[in-house]
């Protein structure tokens, strides 16, 4: 067995306690999948970040933090029309996993029915690290880059993305106070 497993997050963007959770499992594990979720989103207030900007910024974090490119793979996991599509789409995917991360109780759940170890992930500081905590002082100029790592501020600099995540979070309340 080569006790495979998978880590699922969207990674809007990828903080320290994405990293602290791969760390971990990777230190558990012999080898893990990071499966991008809502890989088809971008451009939105909750979803800034194209696939191949959250494979970059995870890429360049581990190999900022020495783990050789042999203990993980980056997989899409688009979303599907209903949870149980989609957790068959991720078996369908990556079918020979050992064990599956998550801390959303209902993709657990659903992984376990079919046979498959779940676990919910042990999170640093979930209060503050968030993805969502990250880009909310995107938006309102507080300091964010102690909650990513370096190889993420750089990525967002160079593409922009404090501007990217201020125009979508206005775009996203604008339309919310619409009545």
């Amino acid at each position: 067995m080569n006790n495979a497993s998978i880590f699922i997050g969207r990674f809007q963007p990828f903080h320290n306690g994405h990293l602290f959770a791969v760390k971990e499992i990777i230190n558990n594990n012999n080898l893990i999948t990071i499966a991008i979720g809502s890989s088809q989103l971008s451009h939105q207030n909750r979803n800034p970040f194209t696939f191949e900007e959250r494979m970059k910024m995870i890429q360049k974090t581990l190999e900022n933090e020495k783990i050789p490119n042999s203990k993980f793979s980056i997989i899409p996991l688009p979303d599907s029309n209903s949870h149980s599509e989609w957790i068959n789409q991720l078996n369908s995917l990556f079918p020979d996993y050992d064990v599956l991360f998550s801390n959303d109780p209902l993709t657990i759940e659903l992984t376990k029915n079919l046979g498959k170890i779940s676990k919910q992930i042990n999170l640093l500081n979930r209060w503050k690290y968030s993805a969502t905590e990250v880009r909310d002082r995107i938006y309102n100029d507080q300091n964010w880059k102690e909650l990513v790592p370096d190889p993420v501020i750089e990525i967002i600099n160079d593409i922009d993305g404090i501007n990217r995540i201020k125009k979508y979070f206005k775009q996203s309340n604008k339309s919310s106070n619409v009545t």
